[in-house]
């Protein structure tokens, strides 16, 4: 009787726990969050035991749920039987390794912990290369990232800490020119250190001097290796230096900011001499102006106010010596004007109204001596006398 019984509770049992087999439209599912509860749809009660599911076309999968959820190994076929996904849960959570599988071979790889990601990630070709690995912890990217080309090369690299960008990041990358590897730093999410971007040639295209997120100095480098450019930024607002250097490197214009603010600018002759200096204020020219000769000496100097000329302006001929002066009012030439001979004498002198000469003018000969004077009305001589010797 006793083996009766025994035999009687282990049919009853295997009868429990024997596979059941259902369509994916006899099931409905509900999410909350990472958790799937699994109900039947005729009566709404949570499907328990293991399973065989159809789901279309000749595929199923196979899993094992306690109250509605998903327990264990979940493996997923396609019409010949062949395995493609595996997946794996606890409690109706992913835990472990989720693989998909073309041909008996790896394809994608997923690692999870507690329903999160943790754990390396992966995905591969057809011929087993990689074209990705990456990880995570509890659900945020952590450390080395790597993408690989098609012959399995590291193409790309990405560094995390809890989801941030934190450490190396290094690229290939492809451009018109050429190709160049691209390389950053990051701490705590923000850029930091030394960017670099290189041409395969060893020659630099970019670089980046990072003293926090917004403040830094970045130079461009013409194809040739010379400097292009150079601009620096604090509180990512321009500020300081920003240069242009033409492909021989020499340096040929020059602007100074200061919080976004034009305050200065300096133009260069081809043999990088300076040529011209304007000072600026309120985004207008405003202060002293200087322009100078390709050898290095004085052209013309003056002032500005508010974008126009405003007082006394000098130029001088290529040894230094003073040749005008003229008198500026609101950019309009108003006053004094004189004109000298190389040998720093008073050539003619007069007054200017409204651009015009105006009022008598006086020339004088190399000597010095007062030649002979004309009298102007809005630029046109009225009146001429002459002093004999």
């Amino acid at each position: 009787m006793k083996k009766l019984l025994l035999i009687t509770a282990l049919l009853i049992a295997s009868n429990g726990l024997a596979q059941k087999y259902l369509s994916q439209y006899d099931i409905d599912e509900e999410r909350f969050g990472n958790e799937r509860i699994f109900t039947l749809s005729a009566n709404d009660e949570p499907l328990e035991g293991a399973y065989k599911v159809a789901i279309g076309g000749g595929d199923y999968y196979e899993a094992t749920f306690k109250k509605g959820r998903i327990d264990g190994a979940k493996k997923t076929y396609n019409d010949k039987g062949e395995l493609i996904v595996e997946e794996h849960y606890k409690n109706g959570l992913p835990e472990g390794a989720f693989t998909q599988y073309r041909e008996g071979k790896v394809i994608r790889l997923t690692t999870y912990k507690d329903g999160k990601l943790d754990g390396k990630s992966a995905r591969y070709t057809d011929k087993g290369v990689p074209d990705y690995e990456t990880f995570y912890k509890d659900g945020k990217k952590e450390g080395e990232w790597k993408y690989y080309d098609d012959e399995g090369k590291v193409e790309r690299i990405e560094t995390y800490k809890n989801d941030e960008k934190n450490g190396k990041w290094w690229r290939k990358m492809v451009s018109n020119h050429g190709n160049y590897t691209t390389t950053k730093y990051y701490t705590n999410g923000k850029p930091s250190g030394k960017w670099v971007d290189q041409w395969e040639n060893g020659l630099l295209r970019e670089e980046r001097d990072y003293k926090d997120e917004k403040t830094y100095t970045q130079r461009n480098y013409h194809l040739n290796g010379n400097p292009k450019s150079e601009v620096s930024y604090k509180d990512d607002k321009l500020h300081g230096a920003r240069k242009n250097f033409n492909g021989a490197g020499v340096l040929q214009d020059e602007q100074v900011f200061d919080a976004d603010k034009l305050i200065a600018r300096k133009i260069y002759h081809s043999n990088g001499r300076l040529k011209e200096e304007t000072n600026y204020k309120n985004d207008e020219k405003n202060g002293k102006y200087t322009l100078y000769n390709e050898n290095g000496t004085l052209n013309e100097e003056g002032e500005y106010k508010n974008d126009f000329k405003e007082g006394v302006w000098r130029e001088y001929q290529e040894n230094n010596v003073i040749y005008r002066e003229r008198t500026y009012v609101g950019g309009i030439l108003n006053g004094a004007m004189k004109i000298y001979y190389p040998s720093k004498k008073v050539k003619e002198e007069g007054m200017m109204k409204d651009n015009y000469k105006q009022g008598v003018w006086k020339h004088y000969d190399r000597t010095g001596r007062l030649a002979y004077e004309e009298e102007y009305q809005q630029g046109s001589v009225v009146k001429r006398k002459d002093f004999d010797e």
